[in-house]
């Protein structure tokens, strides 16, 4: 009969758990690289911005 601490030691615990965070992972970027979150935070234009600049020089 096989011993309680080969069935269930820490090595096969710590595997499943990398095989299971890198799945995770790997579903996440692909859910991002399929349907990217909004961000509004980077479409926000902080400053008057390029074309202010243009039209302030050209006066």
């Amino acid at each position: 009969m096989m011993s309680h601490k080969l069935l269930f030691g820490p090595p096969a615990v710590l595997s499943v758990t990398a095989l299971g965070l890198a799945l995770i992972r790997l579903a996440s970027a692909f859910r991002e690289f399929v349907h990217p979150r909004y961000r509004p935070e980077l479409h926000y234009m902080r400053g008057p911005g390029p074309a202010t600049a243009r039209r302030a020089s050209a006066r």
